[in-house]
């Protein structure tokens, strides 16, 4: 407040509306909707900003003695309650705290103004010549551990170095150290870059694979580089420079076909998911290559064509570019139902875990059908959309369920349930008409095509992250010059990275939100049904999965032995039987 000029009072937050009413404040700072719920707008007449950045963060904090009291069990419990809770925080705070900071002090009578230009830069310069220098000395000096995360994580998104003596400077991009992705790094490596929002602010993280004959043909497992900073194998080594463009005069279209144009992952790349502004992978490319590459979205339903044949129709060139989800293939490829064993996880992280590890081994096998990965991306927990109420596991047995894979059949097999396979455009008539009593899928995707009109119980959900990528004809690929491949990999990777966060921000939460407001009704699996759906996934999906990929000494076995079951708890039997681990 000095920096602008104006005279700070620590004044206490429940003595505020006094302070104002008698004159002894001129005005006072808080969020929009906090100074609202003190009815401020009583007592004074302007409301003025927002000072941009100012989200007020706080921590829900458990005595570390009383933590250490609590079973494992509720710990594990409490920590996932507190991400849920976590996540709708800041889905409520963007779409609804935000503006009603506004709106609701401007109907009871105030009158609105964003602060003026030469405001705004003075608080930024006020941010640099006096916050950050007088933070630095509390936190220790420029030596400190506090200014060295600063420097290493905070930095680079706001556009400030801390300097050796203790200032503060604006950071010029064309001065910072720059990374050599080239030499100094193994084939196969990958390099973390930074991308450039549309406004030239630094946005997510994203990869681009290192050159060399036997280089990697998909972006970083973890969809863009690690929120770690790690680069080419040596921490904090991270490449600000994104590949510059220096083709010109090509022109690449590419037919993307995308399961449902509906869903929230394809939303998201075409950019018009509603929980986020950012303007998708789709645009990204186009704005990046000078509109050199463009795909343009279609989806399964437009084609006429069915997800079993969808890396068929790439590998001969029917389709340019589509979405692969591994429950779809894995009739033809049993070893990418790896990804998607359900019944076993006990988390969404457990799965992620698993997708991280096999990840490689999709994309060989991608490439290996002439097709080349250039993103992948995740939709959260699915559930049974259930004409009938289903209360607990008597009420599976004999339920007529729409499945979309073999491993979902046998898990719901395995339960009482009766598995049946339908075209996902097709569920919504079946369900309508009674051909089916329910149907399995996302909680957005059943949401999406208005399954909530036809079905009256959400019942679930079946731990699960939906694993699919964009893969791109080889041919095609083969033939763009090689600044407008890295460039498509860039912006794949940067979008599975954002995809991922709102994995747990946004896809998971909404995913029953969405469909109880249109008023479904929620069922959560009792612990009967819980148990069932492990025991089936031990007893039926595993052993199934072994027998399709070749038995217990197949690659595809040796791989889950080797790096999925430390994961799941549950290994692959020398007879091809599966049996739980500690």
């Amino acid at each position: 407040m000095a920096g602008v000029g104006a005279e700070g009072q620590f004044v206490a937050f429940a003595d505020v509306y006094t302070a104002l009413e008698r004159g002894v404040l001129d005005a006072g700072i808080t969020g929009g909707t906090p100074g609202y719920g003190q009815r401020w707008y009583e007592v004074t007449d302007y409301l003025y900003g927002p000072i941009v950045g100012s989200i007020g963060v706080t921590y829900v904090t458990v005595n570390g003695d009383k933590w250490r009291q609590i079973s494992a069990e509720n710990r594990a419990i409490l920590k996932e309650v507190g991400q849920e809770y976590e996540a709708k925080n800041l889905r409520l705070l963007k779409s609804q705290w935000d503006p009603d900071g506004i709106n609701l002090n401007v109907e009871e009578g105030m009158e609105y103004h964003d602060f003026p230009d030469d405001v705004k830069a003075r608080m930024r310069a006020t941010a640099l010549e006096t916050i950050i220098p007088n933070w630095v000395e509390r936190a220790g000096g420029p030596g400190s551990e506090g200014v060295n995360i600063f420097n290493q994580k905070v930095g680079p998104i706001v556009g400030v170095v801390i300097n050796p003596d203790g200032t503060a400077s604006e950071l010029d991009a064309m001065m910072m150290d720059k990374t050599d992705c080239g030499d100094a790094r193994s084939v196969g490596e990958v390099c973390i870059s930074i991308v450039d929002g549309p406004d030239g602010a630094k946005e997510a993280m994203a990869s681009t694979q290192c050159d060399g004959a036997t280089a990697a043909s998909v972006p970083d497992m973890h969809g863009g580089g690690s929120p770690s900073g790690w680069s080419c194998g040596v921490e904090s080594d991270i490449n600000f420079d994104l590949t510059p463009l220096t083709s010109s005069g090509e022109q690449f279209e590419f037919q993307m076909a995308c399961i449902n144009r509906t869903l929230v992952d394809c939303g998201l790349a075409i950019g018009n998911y509603s929980e986020t502004e950012d303007i998708g992978f789709v645009e990204r490319v186009k704005r990046r290559t000078n509109g050199q590459v463009v795909f343009e979205i279609s989806s399964f339903p437009e084609l006429g064509i069915a997800g079993p044949d969808s890396l068929r129709l790439i590998e001969d060139g029917t389709l340019d570019s589509a979405q692969i989800y591994s429950g779809y293939v894995g009739g033809d490829f049993p070893i990418m139902d790896m990804s998607n064993l359900w019944g076993l996880f006990a988390t969404q992280q457990d799965q992620l875990d698993v997708i991280d590890a096999i990840q490689p081994k999709m994309a060989e096998v991608t490439a290996e059908n002439g097709g080349i990965q250039i993103a992948y991306m995740m939709t959260a927990h699915n559930y049974i959309f259930a004409k009938p109420q289903v209360d607990g596991l008597e009420d599976l047995q004999g339920l007529k369920v729409r499945s979309h894979s073999t491993v979902l059949s046998d898990l719901l097999s395995g339960m009482g349930a009766d598995p049946q396979f339908i075209a996902f455009a097709d569920v919504y008539t079946a369900l309508e008409r009674g051909v089916i009593d329910g149907a399995i899928s996302c909680g957005s995707c059943g949401h999406g095509l208005r399954w909530y009109e036809v079905s009256d119980y959400l019942v679930g959900p079946i731990v699960s992250v939906g694993h699919s990528w964009f893969a791109v004809n080889e041919r095609r690929w083969n033939a763009m010059p090689k600044d407008l491949q890295n460039i498509v990999l860039e912006e794949g990777a940067r979008h599975a990275y954002l995809n991922r966060q709102l994995l747990f921000e946004h896809f998971a939460p909404n995913a029953i939100a969405e469909n109880v407001n249109e008023g479904m009704t929620e069922v959560a699996f009792t612990a009967e049904m819980q148990a069932a759906q492990r025991q089936s996934a031990i007893q039926h999906v595993v052993p199934g999965w072994v027998e399709r990929v070749g038995g217990p000494t197949s690659e595809a076995a040796i791989i889950f032995n080797e790096v999925v079951a430390p994961i799941v708890k549950v290994q692959i039997n020398a007879d091809g039987t599966a049996s739980a681990i500690e």
